[in-house]
């Protein structure tokens, strides 16, 4: 895997020739547009699945739940990973000058031909109209356990504590959690660490350190945990990362 991060909301994954099985999760804050570039990947959106083979595009929205296997040997993919940010920017004609000049970047370093490069700049109109329509309406007592998991991922997870804080029951409290986000509060939790995770080694943390910080008990859980939910170790991550300019 290779990450092309730029300093807007925008980031590019390339996946290439990888025996990798993505399980369910889901997105806070990123919608993706996959683009085979050859063979063939198995993926499961909100429980509903398809096959999507060379030159076939895909658009994972926020916050559905989804997973994905590539079926064949050769299976090539690039994922356009776009932030709120970035499609506000967009919206406003501040973005698409900005995707233009990382798509052809991409062209230079022969990741993808001008057709693949069409193809994402299209694609950016169906995100644009899905993140209007989609304005999800959480409850409140979702949310507010939702954006602590989002903005402090480390720390300790009380269910209980939390659901007396807003007055409905443990088991009440997970069952809604995991109806309106996709995945249970200890779920979504872990992916919010690794998400951090991944933004701390971006700055050049050292991965004991990001470990530690991220309240993981020992280092060889922060790395098993990193690889079941990006597909490779945080050392290859850091190894895989490269800034677009």
């Amino acid at each position: 895997m290779k990450y092309f991060h730029s300093e807007y909301d925008l980031e590019f994954v390339l996946t290439e020739n990888v025996d990798i099985a993505f399980k369910t999760h889901n997105h806070v804050s990123k919608y993706v547009v996959g683009l085979v570039l050859s063979g063939e990947l198995k993926i499961s959106v909100e429980d509903k699945e398809s096959i999507v083979s060379t030159e076939d595009i895909f658009i994972i929205p926020i916050y559905s739940p989804h997973s994905m296997s590539m079926t064949m040997d050769d299976t090539k993919i690039l994922s356009m990973c776009i932030g709120k940010e970035f499609i506000n920017m967009y919206v406003h004609n501040q973005g698409q000058e900005i995707l233009i000049r990382y798509i052809q970047e991409l062209i230079n370093q022969e990741v993808i031909k001008d057709k693949h490069g069409f193809a994402f700049e299209e694609s950016m109109d169906i995100v644009v109209d899905l993140y209007q329509d989609q304005t999800k309406a959480v409850p409140y007592e979702i949310e507010k356990i939702n954006q602590l998991l989002i903005s402090e991922p480390e720390r300790r997870l009380e269910i209980e504590k939390l659901a007396r804080e807003i007055y409905i029951s443990k088991y009440y409290l997970i069952r809604k959690f995991k109806e309106e986000i996709g995945l249970t509060p200890h779920n979504f939790q872990l992916q919010n660490r690794i998400r951090k995770a991944q933004n701390l080694l971006k700055t050049g943390e050292n991965i004991t350190t990001v470990g530690m910080e991220l309240g993981f008990y020992d280092q060889s859980h922060f790395i098993k945990t990193f690889k079941s939910v990006v597909g490779i170790t945080p050392s290859e991550y850091i190894d895989s990362i490269k800034k677009i300019e």
